[in-house]
């Protein structure tokens, strides 16, 4: 327990160090306590997923691997914590979008035993979680084709639902999601205390 809170205070110095008292004063205060207004999408495994060539702008989306994702965060100034969601969370498949060795998009896959989920998931079911798209990459169509790189995945390994959730306001997230191929669900309210989920994950009924 020690070791992982000395990795993820760690980790937040990296990303922080750099503001003054007031700005970390405010972002400690708004971590205290959080509502966010939540939409929640799925993906049925079962249907057909359309495929389109996962080259996008001279890069390519595969799976990625922790190692390799490590070997990155070392070579740059500021990693963004999204790429380092193995060490806050322990887990480990993830797809990223390289172009000319850079790591331009990350989206993690959380499953049933996995924290920090906001679905009640069963074990044929997963959650994108975590998704970043670097500002120098974004308009490119990354992000769709990612998500259907993940729902490939998952349906070879005889997964049957796919789950991903975004902020009700992230307009650029839910045309993403919804360019995928996800359906609507619903919106819930999700909840945090000190960075913890209070709120109870969604049961989706399935």
């Amino acid at each position: 327990m020690l070791r992982k809170l000395s990795r993820v205070l760690k980790i937040a110095h990296s990303q922080y160090s750099n503001l003054g008292f007031r700005e970390f004063s405010a972002l400690v205060f708004r971590s205290l306590f959080k509502i966010e207004r939540i939409a929640i999408y799925s993906s049925d495994l079962a249907n057909e997923i359309t495929r389109n060539d996962s080259h996008v702008d001279d890069g390519y989306i595969k799976k990625g691997d922790i190692a390799d994702l490590a070997l990155s965060r070392r070579t740059m100034a500021a990693p963004p914590w999204e790429l380092s969601c193995d060490l806050y969370d322990g887990v480990k498949d993830h797809f990223i979008y390289k172009k000319n060795g850079v790591i331009g998009h990350i989206s993690w896959i959380y499953y049933k035993n996995d924290p920090n989920r906001i679905i009640e998931l069963r074990s044929d079911e997963g959650e994108v979680k975590y998704s970043l798209t670097l500002p120098e990459f974004r308009g490119k169509g990354i992000y769709p084709e990612a998500l259907r790189e993940v729902q490939r995945y998952l349906k070879e390994k005889g997964y049957k639902m796919l789950y991903i959730c975004t902020r009700e306001d992230n307009v650029a997230s839910v045309r993403g999601i919804e360019k995928a191929g996800f359906t609507f669900i619903k919106r819930i309210n999700l909840i945090k205390v000190l960075g913890m989920q209070v709120s109870k994950r969604y049961a989706t009924g399935r």
